[in-house]
């Protein structure tokens, strides 16, 4: 996995938030885009986050 954290800041986001955020429309293409660049969804990388 990417040695990219998770931002604390944003934990009260939605992940449908940070994907707006991000500039993603379809937070679908977000999920997909995520997952082919870190490994692991965007929820899981979350959950690893917070266990941390």
């Amino acid at each position: 996995m990417s040695s990219r954290r998770a931002d604390p800041a944003s934990a009260h986001l939605t992940v449908h938030e940070v994907a707006a955020r991000s500039g993603f429309r379809d937070p679908a293409h977000f999920g997909r885009a995520f997952r082919a660049a870190y490994g692991l969804s965007p929820r899981e990388h979350r959950d690893r986050a917070a266990r941390r």
